[in-house]
């Protein structure tokens, strides 16, 4: 509709102002850090992993500004595509990054994702 496109360019107006960055931080954990980053809106979300991680293990807990507006359901889940199979990591708007499978310690496993606050 055309109201609706309308919202939207009027939000991508609003946005263009605010594009501070800043820059990658890092939360540690007792597997591998956390690193995640907001420019403007956007949150950036990388995590990289050689070591066996329990199912249900809350990995880390990413500040408020951050965090995903809402929950997929059941969570944010997302598929690590791992060389051991898939695994399931979910970032929810509480911001707990949680392993909702098991995550082997086979190979590196890699993780990346973006999400607008």
């Amino acid at each position: 509709s055309a109201a609706g496109v309308a919202a939207l360019q009027a939000e991508i107006e609003e946005n263009k102002s605010d594009m501070s960055d800043s820059g990658w931080i890092s939360i540690t954990t007792k597997y591998q850090p956390i690193r995640y980053r907001k420019v403007g809106k956007l949150v950036q979300f990388y995590f990289w992993n050689d070591k066996a991680i329990p199912r249900d293990t809350t990995i880390a807990q990413l500040p408020e500004g951050y965090r995903p507006k809402f929950p997929f359901y059941p969570n944010s889940m997302f598929i690590i595509d791992t060389f051991a199979g898939n695994s399931k990591i979910s970032i929810d708007e509480d911001g707990l990054v949680v392993a909702n499978s098991e995550i082997e310690s086979v190979n590196w496993t890699f993780f990346y994702t973006t999400w607008l606050v």
